[in-house]
């Protein structure tokens, strides 16, 4: 999800996108929409003219946005996907 909504967006080759997604489990697709978005902001807010958003930019971000969906959502699909299996899918 976060390569994406990064899709497009200048990013040195030190943000770790696999990282952010540690980072970030329990954020929905909105949550990560508002990480980038936030992270591109950031950049922009140090400097005007930036031309690429870095890790620092992000880590801010994490900072900001909060995961819409609570722990006892999460548990929730979970028990459904261990309930459900294979089955979810078919």
């Amino acid at each position: 999800m976060l390569k994406v909504h990064t899709k497009g967006m200048p990013l040195t080759k030190d943000v770790d996108l696999e990282k952010i997604a540690e980072e970030t489990e329990g954020f929905s697709g909105a949550d990560l929409a508002g990480l980038a978005r936030e992270a591109g902001m950031n950049a922009l807010r140090e400097d005007r003219n930036s031309k690429e958003v870095k890790p620092k930019h992000f880590a801010k971000a994490l900072k900001m946005v909060q995961p819409t969906l609570g722990e006892q959502v999460k548990k929730n699909y979970d028990k459904f996907e261990k309930e459900a299996g294979s089955k979810a899918y078919l």
